[in-house]
């Protein structure tokens, strides 16, 4: 994020300075995507730009109408009601409108899940429902995490292979995965709830397979589209689920 109107994604800098921009049909579907993320509000000195942030989030709501153009499609409705969330227990107080937008987007979510597409964006629906469940705490959200422990229960035996591999064998796509989890064991602890079925174990075996993939510099492995930069680092990964104790003891194997 540039300035309150200006973005750079995927090496391109666009301006979103009318509402028609949110969806400009010039641009990239996936630069789009990322414009409707929200990531900056849980980046590197984010707490420099909280204007920025501000002025983002009164405009994404007074721009884009509920279920109209990308910002509506369910895979940016889960990292956005995530980042919001993040941004908002950092300290940040949210608008009776902004949260008011929050639960429309979360409704809107659990009835439009990603089941055609299955995979990481599954999993980004449901935890994006836990979420907003324990930090709404509204009528409806009971049904919200319902429906997202039960997905990230049975996801975790299908997306995690027997060695802690995420399976789309990506060492990239494993470290998103992976901080997925670590952020589900931190909201459970922040709201003192029980975790969901083996979220702990499955973590541990994540970070030793992840440990041997990583090259001698500490960092991944290039395996099917793999890149530095665009996930936390390894060490990153391994400072958080320190934080949070669940980090592979040693002698494990």
């Amino acid at each position: 994020m540039l300035s309150s109107e200006e973005f750079c994604f995927l090496n391109e800098t666009h301006a979103v300075r009318s509402p028609s921009d949110w969806n400009h049909p010039k641009l990239e579907k996936l630069w789009l995507y990322n414009l409707h993320y929200f990531d900056d509000l849980t980046s590197v000195d984010a707490e420099l730009r909280t204007e920025w942030h501000q002025d983002l989030i009164q405009r994404w709501i007074e721009e884009n109408p509920s279920g109209i153009g990308n910002g509506w499609e369910p895979y940016p409705v889960s990292l956005r009601i995530v980042n919001l969330i993040k941004w908002g227990l950092a300290g940040n107080k949210l608008k009776v409108d902004w949260v008011n937008s929050l639960a429309v987007q979360a409704e809107w979510l659990k009835k439009n899940l990603e089941t055609h597409l299955l995979g990481n964006h599954l999993f980004a629906n449901a935890k994006a429902l836990i979420y907003a469940s324990l930090f709404l705490k509204c009528d409806l959200g009971d049904e919200w995490y319902k429906k997202g422990t039960k997905l990230i229960e049975r996801e975790l035996h299908e997306q995690v292979l027997r060695d802690g591999g995420n399976f789309e064998l990506s060492t990239m796509y494993h470290l998103i995965f992976l901080e997925d989890l670590i952020d589900l064991v931190n909201i459970h602890r922040a709201y003192l709830l029980d975790l969901p079925k083996f979220l702990e174990e499955t973590i541990i075996k994540m970070i030793l397979w992840m440990e041997l993939m990583c090259h001698p510099d500490g960092e991944i492995s290039f395996f099917n589209d793999a890149a530095i930069g665009i996930t936390p680092s390894v060490e990153e990964i391994q400072q958080y689920a320190k934080r949070l104790n669940c980090y592979p003891k040693e002698g494990i194997k």
